[in-house]
């Protein structure tokens, strides 16, 4: 649940009175109802979501380490979305149709009437139909979005259901609303929920259009595996020692543009996730063997070691807890690398290859900490201290 304050609402509606919110280049065109289906309008393009800003603290640690966490989402049938699902809804036609094997369905939903002090919700929809429920999530903070979910196939009298809540990363998600209905063989189908909160209102885009764009995605997919197969070798200089991420993102996104068009049970994903995994198995065991040749090779605990670039460097004692406190005061965080010499240029290594970068604690410049202290990057489980300085590297076992 994103929030969103009162006082950050100001400077909003003092933009928009002044026309200053950027726009988006173009117009969605809107689609030419038939004499079957009512009208439906565009998009309008006041809403669509402006370009996310990139953080440069998180775009900096974590652009090179892409993993979406793929089989987690196949798993819970979570569909990836079309990136052009926004304009793409304004653009289709609407008509009878009778039944449908192998479309997407393009769903603008909407919560109409939410105050507009309130925080909107992270959006997050189940579609049902058959035994079949597809996870479409939708943009943050937003009252109105647009969700793509592809369908095997759809007859006139099926029943659709669509539920919505409020995406929260820490707790349970909140329901907002749902609602059923029987598909009445044509195009806009208008979902709206029993409680009166949701208003859908889903179309095709066509079995045809669906085969054309799956050709493309079908040769990335496979041009994506074979790199990221081919993709070896150690760089002991670089982040995560050298692991491929831009190959590995590149294989991820071919088989998130198939499971968008097809769904994760299409059958040519099968075979592609188990080249994926065992990839990924491969370049892991790579890494981790090249880390474990390097633990000997190491300078010892508590014995000083030239640096790369000039400078000398020794590893005295990972402190956490009431030991770090008690060296540097209650502010101190969780855990530090203490040293003796220069830390600039340090980062940890952990065994499967990964490495995360250490950076002083203002005013005491020999103790060092991570970026992060996650579970799996915690410092107690790195097995390595590296400095990489003037084209040079030089590891430090950790205590």
């Amino acid at each position: 649940m994103s929030r969103s304050p009162l006082l950050s609402v100001v400077p909003c509606v003092l933009l928009l009175a002044a026309g200053c919110l950027p726009s988006r280049e173009g117009t969605v065109p809107v689609a030419t109802p038939t004499p079957e289906a009512p009208a439906v309008p565009a998009v309008d393009p006041s809403i669509l979501p402006p370009p996310l800003a990139a953080d440069p603290v998180s775009e900096q640690r974590w652009a090179l380490r892409p993993d979406s966490a793929l089989e987690r989402r196949a798993k819970a049938n979570q569909i990836p979305q079309l990136p052009d699902r926004w304009a793409l809804f304004g653009t289709l036609t609407d008509g009878p149709v009778g039944s449908v094997t192998g479309g997407v369905l393009v769903c603008d939903l909407r919560l109409p009437g939410s105050p507009w002090w309130k925080s909107r919700p992270d959006m997050q929809a189940t579609l049902t139909l058959g035994d079949s429920e597809q996870v479409l999530v939708g943009e943050n903070n937003r009252d109105a979005t647009v969700v793509t979910a592809p369908i095997a196939s759809l007859s006139t009298g099926d029943s659709l259901s669509l539920s919505v809540e409020d995406r929260d990363l820490i707790t349970r998600n909140d329901f907002i609303d749902a609602g059923s209905v029987a598909f009445p063989g044509s195009f806009p189908l208008l979902i709206t929920g029993a409680g009166g909160k949701l208003h859908a209102t889903c179309r095709l885009l066509a079995p045809d259009a669906v085969a054309t764009r799956r050709t493309e995605a079908s040769r990335l997919m496979k041009m994506g595996l074979v790199a990221y197969e081919s993709a070896r070798g150690v760089d002991l200089s670089a982040q995560d020692l050298g692991y491929p991420w831009a190959q590995h993102q590149s294989a991820e996104a071919g088989l998130d543009a198939i499971a968008a068009l097809a769904g994760w049970s299409d059958p040519e994903l099968g075979p592609a996730r188990e080249r994926l995994v065992a990839a990924k198995a491969a370049q892991m065991r790579t890494l981790a063997d090249a880390v474990q040749g390097q633990i000997p090779r190491s300078t010892p605990v508590d014995r000083a070691a030239k640096r790369p670039g000039g400078g000398s460097l020794k590893v005295i004692a990972l402190r956490c807890g009431e030991s770090l406190r008690a060296a540097l005061g209650e502010q101190a965080p969780e855990c530090a690398l203490q040293i003796d010499g220069d830390g600039d240029g340090a980062d940890l290594v952990f065994p499967d290859g990964r490495t995360e970068p250490l950076h002083p604690i203002e005013g005491h410049p020999d103790h060092l900490v991570p970026g992060s202290l996650r579970g799996d990057l915690h410092p107690r489980k790195a097995v390595l201290l590296r400095v990489v300085s003037g084209g040079g590297v030089q590891f430090w076992r950790m205590p």
